[in-house]
This record gives structure tokens, C-alpha cells and sequence, in this order.
């Protein structure tokens, strides 16, 4: 059906990719379009894979499929030129914090998500979503508080950061406008040389340091935790921990989920993991841990 989109109803999503989870950036992608066939979504990869076959034919996909374009920006090594790289912190671990160096200018605003997720809802709701407040006052960054809260905040109060909550970063609705004005990048990389080895989730430690006074709670439907089992489904399930839907000892309650719109991709067909004895002894005894344990398992 041919629809009439104006910039009104148009929606940036940002990724940041790597050759380990291009099926499941697929999957998510596919999840996305499948329910939000009302939008006009602009899809823009943060990578540094090069040419690489299995994302060229994920992109021919989403276009053929659903007439949109994954527009595709390779890192740069210029913009790592100033920042504070070591064996602790890498490159990799600022990539987050670039968006808004590396997506185009015209680009004002838009939704990051990780790629271990599926939407299964509308996302209407950001095109509208506005980054003042009654008083006029403008913020960076919506999201969600992470499942961990307590235990990060304690962690890094430890060492100065003086933190009262703490977001997840795998969904953040960006102020980039706001980002590049007050050159944002630059001093979230300053805040990773002078923390150091006292980050464990590099980005996402960086970020709530950063924009401790500086952010809104987006509502909780927009990154749930796919461990749980929910009588209404949220708008977008969040695979959280090593353990993901596409490992044959996962036991998540939505896993279905994930495999739903994975058959809908050119990857249908393909086996993520072998069935072994091990295997099959792990997903057991993973699933009878979080059957008597009072909370979810986010380990090995």
C-alpha cells in the first residue's frame, strides 16, 4: 500500500554493529518494519566491518521487503585521533558515544538500539516525543532504568560518580542537536580517561556518569527484559545478559519471539548452535535455576 510520509511521521533509529550479530540486527530490523508499517523509518549502522555480504543482503532485504533504506556509515580512525584508547579501553567501547560525530547533521534526533532486541509494538510515540520540559528546559537523552540499578550505582559510587539511578543503554531516544552543540563526545571520552579501569560497561557507565542531571526516564515499555514473562507484552523486549535467543540453551519465556521474526529473514535456515549433550545438560540446568531462583539469571 503506497503511503503519503511526511517528516512528520518520520523515525531515526541508530545501531552500532559488528559481524557477531548481524542475523540478529536483521531480526530486530524485521520486527521493527512489521510493526510500524505506518512510519517512515530511517535506519542509519554504525560499523567498521567493511564490505561484508551477509549485511548487503540484509539491506537488499529491508528494501525489497519493505521499500526502506539501511544507510550504512563506516567508522573512521580520525575519530579516535584525541581520545584516550588502552588495552582496558577500546575503540569499540566509544562507538555509543559518537553518534552524534558520526550520524549525518541534518539528522537532529533519533532512537538507538541494541541488536539484541525485538519490537513488538508501535513506535509512533518518539516521533512527538519532545526533549523540553513545561519550563522550557531542554534534555539530552531518554531511557529506561536498568534491571541492575542498585548494584551500578553502588559500584560506581565507590570511586566519585555520585550517582542516585542508572540507565540501560540497549534504548536511548538522542538529543543529537544538543550533542553536538555542547561537543558532548569530547567530554563523554574524558570521563573514560578519567574513570579507566573502574568502568566495567564502558559506554553505558560513561553515559549515566555524563547525563546523571541530564536526562528523562522513558517509559518502561520501550525496554523490558525478555527473562520475564508478561501478561501484556511491552513494546520492546530486551534480550539482556550472555544468554541470547538465538543460543540453543537460552530459555527465555520470549524466545518465540525472536524466532518468529528470524523466519521472516534470509536467515531463516540458518543454525546458530550446535546440539550437543552439553548443550542439552546447560539448558536444563539454566532452566531449573531460574525456575527456583527469586530472580533472573544473568550469567553463563
Amino acid at each position: 500500500m503506497d503511503k503519503k510520509l511526511t517528516k512528520d511521521n518520520t523515525l531515526n533509529i541508530f545501531f552500532v554493529l559488528d559481524r557477531n550479530y548481524i542475523v540478529p540486527f536483521s531480526v530486530t530490523l524485521t520486527s521493527i518494519f512489521e510493526n510500524n508499517k505506518d512510519l517512515n523509518i530511517q535506519v542509519f549502522v554504525l560499523h567498521e566491518m567493511g564490505q561484508n555480504d551477509m549485511l548487503d543482503l540484509t539491506c537488499k532485504f529491508i528494501k525489497d521487503k519493505y521499500n526502506q533504506k539501511v544507510e550504512l556509515i563506516n567508522f573512521e580512525d580520525k575519530y579516535f585521533n584525541d581520545f584516550f584508547i588502552s588495552e582496558h579501553i577500546t575503540k569499540a567501547g566509544y562507538f555509543k558515544l559518537l553518534l552524534g560525530k558520526m550520524i549525518p547533521e541534518t539528522v537532529t534526533s533519533g532512537l538507538y538500539l541494541d541488536c539484541d532486541i525485538v519490537v513488538v509494538g508501535s513506535l509512533k510515540e518518539f516521533i512527538n516525543l519532545s526533549f523540553y520540559d513545561d519550563n522550557h528546559k531542554e534534555t539530552s537523552l531518554f531511557a529506561v532504568t536498568d534491571v541492575r540499578a542498585d548494584r551500578e550505582i553502588k559500584r560506581l559510587n565507590k570511586v566519585g560518580a555520585n550517582l542516585t539511578s542508572y540507565f540501560n543503554t540497549g534504548v536511548f531516544y538522542a538529543n543529537l542537536k544538543k550533542w553536538r552543540a555542547e561537543g558532548m563526545a569530547e567530554k563523554m571520552i574524558e570521563i573514560g580517561r578519567e574513570y579507566g579501569k573502574n568502568l566495567v560497561y564502558l559506554d553505558q557507565d560513561i553515559m549515566n556518569i555524563f547525563f546523571k542531571n541530564d536526562k528523562k526516564e522513558l517509559d518502561a515499555t520501550y525496554n523490558k527484559d525478555a527473562v520475564i514473562k508478561y501478561p501484556k507484552l511491552p513494546i520492546i523486549l530486551h534480550y539482556l545478559g550472555n544468554s541470547k535467543p538465538w543460543h540453543y540453551v537460552d530459555n527465555s519465556p520470549n524466545k518465540h519471539l525472536y524466532r518468529k521474526y528470524l523466519k521472516m529473514t534470509p536467515f531463516r535456515n540458518l543454525k546458530t548452535e550446535n546440539i550437543t549433550l552439553e548443550n542439552i545438560g546447560r539448558k536444563y540446568v539454566r532452566f531449573f535455576r531460574q525456575k527456583f531462583s527469586s530472580g533472573p539469571d544473568y550469567t553463563i
